[in-house]
């Protein structure tokens, strides 16, 4: 009978034991997974804010490149419209639109891969190409010569990477959006 109380006492103090040890495990883990979870939420905050900021970014950048192309095109279209500004004009448009662009770039360069970086910087490359070769061009034009090989084939390459970089930033802004 001895034995059998001391077999009882032996498994409820073990039962005891078990429900303490359990219980102590319990408190632990739940305290290290609300810890988990206000790290997890904090982190996930973060990378709404990024993710938001970079956003804007891209959609910036794309309307700034859109504006620098668009305004160095009205400035060496050979053809002008009535009622467009004059040239003095929109050289000073294209020149403002161009710093911008590229101080905003420069600015927010950590929000880009670094594919999009280079391809960025090549479309800075290009528009200086143009803007120096055009210049080149209107210099010739008033010594008599009139050459415009160098700058059209300028203008033609940054017509046709001015969209491929566009396309880019439109597939990466509609990416992050949720629009694919």
């Amino acid at each position: 009978m001895e034995l059998l109380n001391d077999v009882i006492k032996f498994f409820i103090a073990s039962g005891i034991i078990a429900f303490l040890i359990r219980s102590i495990i319990t408190i632990i883990l739940k305290r290290d997974i609300e810890k988990y979870k206000l790290d997890l939420n904090k982190q996930l905050e973060l990378y709404k804010t990024l993710t938001t900021e970079r956003t804007i970014v891209i959609k910036e950048v794309y309307k700034k490149i859109d504006r620098t192309f668009r305004s160095l095109e009205s400035l060496i279209r050979p053809l002008q419209l009535e009622g467009e500004l004059v040239e003095p004009e929109k050289r000073k448009i294209f020149v403002k639109e161009y710093n911008s662009f590229v101080s905003y770039f420069k600015e927010n360069k950590i929000f880009f891969t670094e594919t999009s970086s280079f391809d960025i910087e090549l479309f800075i490359k290009d528009v200086d190409e143009v803007w120096r070769s055009w210049n080149l061009y209107l210099d010739l034009k008033k010594n008599g010569e009139s050459s415009v090989n160098e700058w059209g084939r300028s203008w033609d390459k940054l017509q046709k990477e001015t969209s491929l970089l566009k396309e880019k930033l439109e597939q990466i802004f509609r990416q992050l959006i949720g629009v694919v």
